[in-house]
């Protein structure tokens, strides 16, 4: 009997054309892969191509920043360098333009792995006079080595001088009126608004009363301004402290009005005190005065044969001299042209002394400016002004130490000053009367004693810091063409 085996089936084969879809179908899905993969590294780099140009557009604009600071820089040194064009060259600018402007170029700055940055500035004024705004253009510039349009930015910054004086009496930590009736209120010696006319005396016909006095503290501390039962015609301000007073202080924004409108206190008040400029004359422009050169009363200056400075006269106080005078109205100091007292190493001490009749008294068409780090003690006649505008008499206090100085005006008599001395202690007693302005760190009227602000003081400059006016960024092609010529060098 044979056997056999029987014979298995054979296993069914893909047909071609199935097989060439799954083949096609897989290229499909990789080509797929592929370009999804292209797509998202395309994509990524782009999006980091524009974080990084994001990155280098914010340096771009500090780039910008870092040029108007440095222009800013030389023109706040206006008020200390020995001539304008110093106040530059000193700083490594060029020789200012035949028009006054001065620009310059910061180049090859380094801000990552071949990224160059660089600043043109250009600047209208290199020392502008009364009444002009300088205006500063700025134009920076990034570069890439690996390619790409560079990245710009246009700014223009207009600048004027701030005036310490914007406000009638500021104390950086309080203000108490003791005893009697104190008051404040204030006049405009300027009310045509020109410098070349003359400036109009507190209660004249052209310069009455007003109420446009500002008294204020940023200090939020309560009881920071006591007022007692004085009288403001203007406006309170303060950091959100209580106020103290009587029942029959008045607070009004008009020179009759009677009664506390609470609607005239601002409550979110803020200031910030800037150090005081003292000015550096050259050593051959001092005009020293110690023991063996005193400057004795009665007596005037400037002295024949006294050396000026820019037409100013310049008289340095050696640390152990002081003026003091006493007696009669003879012993009088009278100043007679542009006078600067420079007494900055005598803390602790009494720079200006009189008592008695004794007097320093400014005459008319000249002015007095003081900056000591001493103390003022002004009673008798003390300092009298004849000028109608208190911008004539000026003392700067620079002691350093909050309390470290003292400065006071005692007596009957009317005093016309302004007076910045943010860390001393000022104090007005007895029946008289100040018209200007005070900043000080704490100020006390006592008595009747009367605080008349001047207005015109708010446009106070000459000396002062820059501060900017407007600030914008140019980014039409028509604002920056406006600049284009002057930037391109």
């Amino acid at each position: 009997m044979s056997s056999t085996t029987p014979r298995q089936a054979p296993r069914p084969l893909w047909p071609a054309r199935r097989r060439g879809s799954v083949l096609i179908t897989a290229l499909i899905l990789s080509a797929i892969i592929a370009i999804s993969l292209a797509s998202y590294l395309r994509l990524a780099l782009h999006t980091l191509r524009l974080a990084d140009r994001s990155f280098y557009q914010n340096a771009a604009l500090n780039l910008a920043e870092l040029g108007f600071e440095h222009a800013l820089y030389c023109y706040n040194r206006l008020a200390t360098a020995a001539s304008p064009e110093t106040a530059w060259t000193g700083a490594d600018w060029p020789a200012p333009a035949s028009d006054g402007s001065i620009r310059r170029k910061f180049s090859g700055i380094e801000l990552g792995a071949g990224v160059l940055g660089e600043v043109a500035v250009y600047c209208s004024a290199h020392n502008p006079g009364s009444g002009i705004t300088p205006v500063i253009a700025v134009r920076s510039t990034v570069t890439f080595a690996a390619g790409g349009p560079p990245l710009t930015k246009y700014m223009e910054i207009t600048l004027r001088r701030r005036s310490l004086f914007a406000h009638g009496m500021v104390a950086r930590n309080s203000i108490v009126w003791n005893g009697g009736n104190a008051s404040a209120d204030s006049w405009n010696s300027d009310p045509d608004n020109n410098a070349a006319t003359a400036a109009v005396g507190y209660g004249s016909p052209t310069g009455p009363a007003r109420a446009g006095a500002s008294v204020g503290t940023p200090s939020a501390e309560a009881g920071a301004l006591d007022f007692g039962g004085g009288v403001i015609r203007g406006r309170v301000m303060n950091g959100g402290g209580t106020i103290s007073r009587t029942g029959s202080a008045i607070l009004s924004n008009s020179t009759t009005g009677t009664g506390w409108d609470s609607s005239l206190v601002s409550n979110d008040f803020s200031a910030t005190f800037p150090p005081v400029v003292v000015p550096e004359p050259p050593a051959a422009a001092r005009n020293r005065v110690t023991s063996t050169t005193p400057i004795a009363v009665p007596s005037s200056l400037p002295r024949p044969g006294d050396v000026a400075w820019n037409g100013v006269y310049f008289y340095d106080f050696a640390s152990l001299w002081t003026l003091s005078a006493s007696g009669p109205a003879t012993n009088r100091l009278t100043i007679g042209g542009p006078v600067v007292f420079l007494a900055t190493s005598h803390s602790g001490r009494n720079v200006i002394d009189l008592a008695g009749n004794a007097s320093i008294a400014v005459s008319g068409n000249a002015t007095l400016r003081v900056y000591t780090d001493g103390n003022v003690e002004a009673a008798g006649n003390g300092i009298t002004n004849a000028n109608a505008s208190p911008a004539t008499l000026q003392i700067y206090g620079t002691n350093p130490t909050v309390g470290g100085q003292t400065i006071r005006f005692v007596g009957n008599g009317s005093a016309s000053a302004t007076i910045y001395a943010p860390n001393a202690t000022f104090q007005l007693r007895g029946n008289g009367a100040l018209q200007g302005s005070v900043i000080a760190n704490t100020i006390n009227l006592n008595g009747n004693a009367a605080f008349h602000y001047d207005e015109a003081l708010g446009s106070l400059s000459a000396g002062n810091p820059f501060g900017i006016v407007k600030w914008r960024e140019l980014q039409s092609s028509e604002e920056r063409a406006l600049y284009a010529a002057r930037l391109n060098f």
